[in-house]
């Protein structure tokens, strides 16, 4: 076999676990394989900084709501045993992680940069998808900008990691899903 055809049967095969360009990818416990990803009408996720009671007099006499912004999550389980049985997984924490995703947009502070949202008592069952609702963007995150000024819309990059541990064997992994927020005052 000629150099050429092994590595390129090396790279496909090294390229073919690796996930997609959002930052997934497929984790494997002893008793099954995990993806997880972001909802597609979600995706991105276009952050409204706050929905004014009187545009036209907005940051004078108005009022803004501001709310947060959840984003389920399809963390899907497949069998990856023949024989057996398959154990179930307990997710225990999301950490969302804020880069930004262009040169026009700012770095976070390190409190909003990196958030943590508890997951304990869900469970994904063998062959199973679980809907994870996941707070991605809060509303502390929100006031970190100024509605009242001109707000570009800032593109992050977010990485949502999924803790867990297989319930039958107490193995724990890592479950990777991204997705793109674009954050600015839309018009309401």
């Amino acid at each position: 076999m000629s150099k050429k055809l092994l590595l390129g049967i090396f790279m496909s095969a090294l390229l073919s676990g690796c996930g997609s360009s959002d930052g997934g990818g497929t984790v494997m416990f002893n008793t099954v394989n995990i993806t997880a990803s972001a909802e597609s009408a979600k995706n991105p996720l276009l952050a409204d900084l706050a929905t004014w009671s009187d545009e036209t007099n907005r940051c004078t006499s108005a009022t803004a709501t501001i709310s947060n912004e959840i984003v389920n999550f399809n963390v899907v389980s497949t069998k990856s045993i023949s024989t057996g049985t398959a154990s179930n997984l307990m997710l225990q924490k999301a950490t969302i992680i804020f880069t930004p995703g262009d040169t026009l947009t700012p770095a976070l502070p390190a409190q909003l940069a990196t958030t943590y949202q508890d997951l304990v008592g869900q469970t994904v069952l063998p062959g199973s998808t679980l809907s994870v609702p996941v707070e991605v963007v809060t509303h502390n995150l929100k006031l970190n900008f100024n509605p009242c000024s001109v707000v570009p819309v800032y593109t992050y990059n977010v990485k949502v990691l999924f803790d867990a541990i297989e319930a039958g064997t107490g193995k724990s992994g890592t479950i990777q899903a991204g997705m793109t927020v674009r954050i600015a005052d839309f018009a309401d």
